[in-house]
């Protein structure tokens, strides 16, 4: 409980450093990563690296991610502003 309190207190900036920190260590890419990647194509993250990622995001930032958002979620700011938006909804 108190990590979800720490997510609705986090600026995008703190966000998005997080998920890029995931993006990271799940695929290993270590160029610069602007939220205009796309995750696969950009990126080079297959479906298994995928769920990995959003995995350990929904851990990380104490939120699901619904299969239907993972549709619309194509780029790191997709990402990014997905969470915001759930964890302050929530």
């Amino acid at each position: 409980m108190a990590k979800k309190n720490r997510v609705r207190t986090m600026t995008r900036d703190e966000v998005r450093a997080e998920l890029v920190e995931i993006v990271r260590r799940v695929t290993g890419y270590t160029g610069d990563i602007r939220d205009d990647m796309r995750l696969s194509e950009d990126i080079g993250a297959d479906s298994l690296r995928i769920i990995a990622i959003v995995t350990a995001a929904e851990a990380a930032f104490s939120t699901a991610i619904e299969d239907d958002a993972l549709n619309d979620i194509k780029t790191v700011g997709d990402a990014v502003d997905y969470i915001v938006r759930v964890t302050a909804a929530g």
